[in-house]
């Protein structure tokens, strides 16, 4: 077992150190010690510390702005706990690697101490640095996920040089990263339209095999060739799909003629970076490449544009929308008759699933949970789910299928994931009268005027029709929202806009997520998108999220109150999402916190309440699908949806 020594000083790089952990022990058979296991402080032990430094195999040293502890016993040369550690691993040769935060990169100033002055603090980690870049191979990171990727090419460069691959892993073909595996040759202008792709052997036993393939999708080269193989070039054309994966997990998807841009650009270049002595681009990062296509057959030979196929894949994958009984999501049964219910049965409690998901799958932890039975004793038969389109049909289209199911005069309680949660916001509007109504579809007609006749004008047609007949029945049924728990919706909208990108992000995070799972709608969603180049607004269902649109603007006016209580809830990505952040720099999804796809800012918006609006975020990795594998945030649920106070009361509340 390989054993990692990781130094830093203490508190300013506590998080750097923890996504550093967490990737590393992804590759399994590792045994890593850093400062937590010590001291919950600066101050460890000296001469325990430097014993497990002489101990270890991989020495990691993680430098910022500080020059930490300086320990006053058995250290006669005065120096800190982080230089010693150093030193003593610079004892053995090939054992250190360093590793610098960048000069330009933002740094808080309480953390540096040039500027707490703080003793001769700062001359001496400012010395110490001078001397790293000067007798050492020095790698630089601007930010955690950077740091992780780097950290973990080097100790997987490591184990490969010293034939020391993770227990277990080596006699099933362990994918240590293809440094220097891959060059990527772009052809000139004058050449026929092809991208050639060099491979060179992964060092693996047995090679690296593409482990799914969805429905489809087929697979046009499934193996990088084992150890000592000669170089193999693969041909592919413009329109087939290059699926990149990274050391972490995460898989990007390019066009070969993308990725020819993208390289054109230096984009990739830049946001791939490579450890020292790397190989250009994703030299030390990635784990592997196929080519994949799309199977034109699966659409039988229909003619059809790519919009109407990716509409058909939805409903191929998702033939039965409807209202569904849900203690049981194993047994769901047939749709809900309305009629079983009256007014006089107590509020009926709505689960409302996410974009290219169900409810089986999005809420596969909560009904794990302990609170399950509660939650279930509580409503019994009125305990119900909405499974529906997302992708090809408006949040406007699926509130006002619930809108015709609900019984009249009913009481909702609804518990949202995502997109789900304007579906929900929609079935809060207020009941005022034609003339409110018509005020309220407003937006949509001013921008059915800037279309012209087509597609996307049709679709607004639909929604400004939809809109109208589900504001009537809220007048006419008048049933009321007691209970509304939203959960990572993006009342303001999503920052990207490009719908590639958005569906890539939505596949990473539900494959992170243990146990949610897709039975392969997104992934062949993003590989059809990414082909055709399809476009926000050729997907109603998807392109309703976007900030211009008109139903987030419908939804953020404020002269709409509603009566509905809310409690909303939102997360912090988790920093075991790397590569994330890195191949999404561009769309700024990481440029404040959130949940790796809808940013907290976003999560705040919505109608304007009557009442105070409770909000809660859990910062402990809890991205995107994985609010339902956090125990907090399910014990939250049940507290909320059964407890007779329905607020966050004691949680951490912010009202507004």
């Amino acid at each position: 077992m390989v054993k990692i020594y990781i130094s830093s000083t203490f508190e300013d790089l506590k998080e750097y150190r923890e996504a550093v952990v967490q990737l590393l022990k992804k590759g399994g058979g590792r045994e890593i010690l850093a400062m937590e296991d010590y001291l919950a402080k600066d101050q460890r032990p000296l001469e325990k510390c430097l014993d497990d430094v002489a101990a270890s195999d991989v020495y990691i040293g993680i430098f910022a702005w500080r020059y930490g502890f300086i320990p006053k016993q058995n250290n006669p040369d005065q120096k800190s706990i982080t230089e010693l550690e150093y030193r003593k691993a610079k004892e053995v040769a090939g054992k250190a690697y360093t590793f610098l935060v960048k000069e330009d990169v933002p740094w808080p100033r309480h953390f540096q101490d040039d500027v707490t002055r703080e003793g001769d603090s700062g001359a001496r980690i400012a010395a110490f640095k001078s001397e790293l870049r000067e007798n050492s191979v020095v790698n630089y990171f601007s930010n955690k996920a950077e740091l992780a990727g780097l950290v973990t090419a080097v100790v997987a460069g490591w184990e490969k040089k010293h034939h020391a691959y993770p227990e277990g892993n080596a006699q099933h073909g362990y994918p240590s990263p293809l440094t220097g595996a891959i060059r990527i040759v772009i052809p000139s202008q004058d050449t026929p339209p092809n991208v050639t792709l060099k491979l060179t052997p992964a060092q693996v036993s047995g090679g690296v095999v593409i482990e799914f393939v969805a429905e489809g999708v087929r697979q046009a080269e499934a193996v990088v060739p084992a150890s000592h193989s000669p170089p193999e070039t693969i041909e592919v054309a413009e329109d087939d799909i290059l699926a990149l994966e990274y050391v972490d997990g995460t898989e990007q998807f390019l066009t070969a003629n993308e990725m020819r841009e993208e390289l054109a650009s230096s984009a990739l270049v830049d946001r791939a970076p490579a450890a020292s002595g790397g190989a250009g681009f994703g030299g030390n990062i990635l784990k592997s490449l196929q080519v994949l296509s799309i199977d034109d057959a699966y659409f039988d030979g229909s003619g059809k544009v790519p919009r109407e196929r990716v509409l058909e894949l939805e409903h191929r994958l998702r033939p039965s929308p409807g209202i569904f009984q849900f203690a049981d999501p194993d047994k769901m049964g047939d749709p809900v008759d309305p009629s079983a219910f009256t007014k006089n049965n107590g509020p009926l409690l709505l689960f409302m699933h996410g974009p290219g998901m169900r409810n089986a799958d999005t809420y596969r932890d909560l009904r794990n949970h302990a609170v399950w039975g509660t939650i279930s004793d509580t409503y019994g038969d009125r305990l119900l789910a909405y499974e529906h389109h997302t992708i090809s049909v408006s949040p406007i289209a699926n509130a006002l299928q619930i809108a015709r199911w609900v019984p009249p005069e009913s009481t909702l309680h609804m518990i949202t994931h995502s997109r789900a949660g304007l579906v929900a916001e929609l079935l809060c509007l207020p009941q005022d009268g034609v003339e409110a109504s018509e005020a309220i579809i407003s937006p949509l007609q001013g921008a059915l005027k800037a279309e012209n006749d087509n597609a996307r004008y049709h679709a607004l047609e639909n929604d400004i029709e939809d809109l109208r007949e589900l504001l009537s029945l809220r007048a006419r049924k008048r049933w009321r929202v007691a209970r509304f728990l939203r959960i990572a919706c993006p009342a303001k909208g999503i920052t990207t806009n490009r719908l590639d990108h958005y569906l890539s992000l939505l596949l990473n995070l539900s494959t992170k997520s243990k146990n949610t799972h897709s039975d392969g709608l997104l992934k062949v969603l993003t590989l059809t998108v990414v082909k055709h180049r399809i476009s926000f607004f050729d997907l109603p269902g998807l392109a309703a999220q976007l900030p211009s649109s008109p139903l987030i603007r419908i939804l953020n006016n404020p002269r709409w109150e509603s009566e509905s209580d809310l409690n909303v809830v939102g997360g912090r990505c988790s920093s075991a999402d790397m590569m994330l952040p890195v191949l999404f720099a561009a769309d700024n999804l990481y440029a404040e916190a959130g949940d790796g796809l809808v940013a907290h800012s976003s999560t705040k918006g919505g109608l304007r309440r009557r009442n105070a609006v409770r909000e809660w975020y859990e910062g402990r990795n809890c991205s995107h699908f994985g609010y339902f594998e956090n125990d907090l945030v399910c014990q939250h649920i049940g507290e909320w949806l059964t407890g007779d106070d329905w607020t966050l009361g004691s949680k951490n509340p912010v009202s507004r």
